[in-house]
């Protein structure tokens, strides 16, 4: 790439991956991985309900307003209002969610 770094990266999350990203590319936007957060979702929250909610927040194109809206509607119908890890992926909603990402160009890829 002649010494140019990526605009935008897909990743697993992984924490050692990320702090490597911060440091060698620190201008690239970062997007985690689809498949991998659906299988987290199930893992982690075990419905296949919310799954299909969860994966319909990630990749539908909408507002910040209506993606708030939808996130609440869907932790309210599933009664996830103390699940750690749906707090957890709300916190990190700017690096999955194509509402917060859809100005920035990933060649397509939501997944690695």
């Amino acid at each position: 790439m002649h010494g140019k770094c990526p605009l935008s990266v897909v990743t697993d999350g992984d924490k050692a991956m990320i702090k490597a990203m911060w440091l060698v590319m620190p201008s690239a936007i970062r997007c985690l991985c689809c498949w991998h957060l659906e299988w987290n979702v199930q893992a982690n929250v075990c419905d296949t309900g919310f799954t299909q909610a969860f994966t319909h927040c990630m990749l539908t194109y909408m507002t910040e307003a209506e993606f708030d809206t939808q996130w609440l509607m869907a932790i309210e119908w599933y009664g996830l209002q103390d699940n750690d890890w749906v707090k957890l992926m709300y916190s990190k909603q700017k690096l999955w969610a194509e509402t917060f990402l859809r100005s920035t160009f990933f060649g397509g890829l939501w997944s690695t």
